[in-house]
């Protein structure tokens, strides 16, 4: 097999270090494994279409806890924390009624 160098966005590569998480059409299973090799929590979705989407833009990276509800507000879902287990589903606009 070839090795074909490609043009990346640096920043979605290394922003894990910064105050800022940088997501570049990123899909929510890459955010996922991330974050689980990063805080060391168990991450489960109620919906695995959600591990399709895609997230463009950034977050403060300054806990794992506003990582969580930005990502939560953007995929517009509710988010479960229970010890170290975080969970993504339910429909958010539903939650605020």
């Amino acid at each position: 097999s070839t090795l074909i160098p490609q043009a990346v966005n640096v920043q979605v590569y290394t922003s894990w270090w910064s105050d800022q998480l940088v997501l570049d059409n990123t899909p929510l299973k890459d955010i996922i494994k991330r974050l689980q090799e990063t805080y060391r929590v168990d991450i489960q979705v109620s919906d695995e279409k959600l591990l399709e989407r895609c997230l463009t833009g950034s977050i403060e990276n300054s806990s794992l806890q506003v990582i969580i509800d930005a990502l939560a507000k953007a995929l517009q879902v509710t988010v479960q924390c229970q010890g170290k287990t975080i969970i993504f589903g339910g429909d958010y606009n539903n939650s605020l009624q």
